[in-house]
């Protein structure tokens, strides 16, 4: 009889735990899988954040060329003249009279100013080739979020910052 009770109690603890690994397949595993890595392929995951790492040294990169354009010609360049950085020639715009630009599952948009610079660089397919977006601007300060990134949220405006956490600074 006691050996009855045992079994039935092992039986039942591992009945709680094979449903608590199933629940989130049935509650919005697409949702909760893209923003907590749930239910994704270690080998996919792993993918995705050699993604994000890339687009991470690519944005360094980005900074760097922009810091040392700004050295040799005393202002960053503008939109019409972005093209000529060696760090964005690799990477041709999408269209031409689009700023986005494609690279290891990921896109990435720099717009340049005279005066200031700003890149944001989000999956192309959000939760599959990764699951961070990021932005840099031309204090190096980079910055990134989980929430999938529509485009319209700011870094530098007030009403947009609790979207983003700050991540790092490149240094120079």
């Amino acid at each position: 009889m006691i050996q009855a009770e045992r079994c039935a109690t092992i039986c039942g603890s591992i009945l709680v735990v094979f449903i608590l690994l199933l629940i989130p397949t049935f509650l919005g595993a697409d949702e909760m899988g893209a923003q907590a890595g749930i239910n994704k392929n270690p080998i996919q995951i792993k993918k995705m954040r050699e993604n994000e790492d890339r687009i991470l040294s690519t944005l360094e990169m980005l900074y760097n060329s922009f810091e040392q354009y700004k050295v040799t010609t005393g202002h960053y360049p503008n939109n019409r003249t972005i093209d000529e950085l060696e760090a964005l020639k690799p990477y041709p715009r999408i269209k031409e009279n689009l700023l986005v630009r494609r690279k290891n599952g990921y896109f990435f948009a720099p717009s340049a100013y005279w005066d200031f610079w700003y890149c944001y660089a989000w999956p192309t397919e959000y939760g599959i080739t990764g699951r961070k977006s990021f932005y840099v601007d031309d204090t190096g300060v980079w910055r990134q979020t989980d929430k999938k990134f529509s485009g319209i949220q700011n870094p530098a405006r007030s009403k947009d910052a609790e979207y983003w956490s700050i991540g790092g600074k490149f240094n120079r």
